[in-house]
C-alpha cells in the first residue's frame, strides 16, 4: 500500500460514519456525527478540501470553541444510507435518528432519572429522507419523517417510545428499508 496522503482533520476523534456522493463531476465525503458534521471535497485525494463545517471543531485537548453553524436544538445530521433513487432522478438520503447510546445511562435499574431521560429525548427518534439535489445541507429537500414507535407513530418529540432507528439504514434505492429500532418502551 502507497499512502497518497493524510489529512489529520477530523470531526472527533472517537466514532463517525461517512459517505461519498459525486456531483457534477466532483466526488464528496460526508464525515459527519449527531451535532458534528464536515464535508469535503475528495475529487483530487491527493489535494483534498474542506468546504462545509457543522459542530465543535476537535483540537489535541478535545472540542473547543463553540459550535460553527450550528443544528437547531433537537436537530442533528444521523447515520445515513444514500443511494440513487431512479424514480425521483436524484440521490436520497435516509438519516437514522436514535436515542443517545454512550456516555449516559450505566443501569438503567439504579438510573430511574436517566431513564426518564432517554424516554423524553428531544430529538426524533426514527428517521428523515431527503432529496439531494446538491452536496450541501441548502440543497436537500426533507421529503418524509418518521418515528420508529409503533404504538403512537402520530406521537410529538419527546413522546416517542423505543429508541429509533440504530446506527445505518439499509436502503438501497427502491421500496423497501431495513432499520433496527426498539418500537416501544416495553422492554424496560
Amino acid at each position: 500500500m502507497t499512502v497518497e496522503a493524510y489529512y489529520p482533520i477530523t470531526v472527533e476523534p472517537f466514532h463517525t460514519w461517512q459517505n461519498i456522493v459525486d456531483f457534477d463531476g466532483r466526488r464528496y465525503l460526508y464525515q459527519y456525527v449527531r451535532r458534528d458534521l464536515k464535508i469535503f471535497d475528495i475529487t483530487n485525494p491527493k489535494d483534498l478540501k474542506l468546504l462545509y463545517t457543522r459542530g465543535k471543531q476537535w483540537g489535541p485537548n478535545g472540542p473547543q470553541g463553540e459550535e460553527v453553524n450550528p443544528y437547531p436544538t433537537g436537530d442533528m445530521f444521523g447515520a445515513a444510507s444514500i443511494q440513487w433513487s431512479e424514480a425521483r432522478q436524484n440521490y436520497v438520503m435516509v438519516q437514522a435518528f436514535e436515542i443517545r447510546r454512550f456516555g449516559l445511562l450505566k443501569d438503567k435499574f439504579t438510573q430511574p432519572e436517566k431513564v426518564a431521560q432517554i424516554r423524553h429525548a428531544k430529538h426524533l427518534k426514527g428517521f428523515k429522507v431527503y432529496d439531494m439535489h446538491g452536496p450541501f445541507p441548502d440543497q436537500w429537500t426533507l421529503i418524509a419523517e418518521r418515528s420508529t414507535d409503533i404504538n403512537h407513530p402520530d406521537a410529538k418529540v419527546g413522546e416517542q417510545q423505543g429508541s429509533g432507528v440504530r446506527d445505518i439504514p439499509t436502503w438501497f434505492g427502491g421500496k423497501t428499508m431495513i432499520v433496527a429500532a426498539a418500537p416501544d418502551a416495553s422492554m424496560h
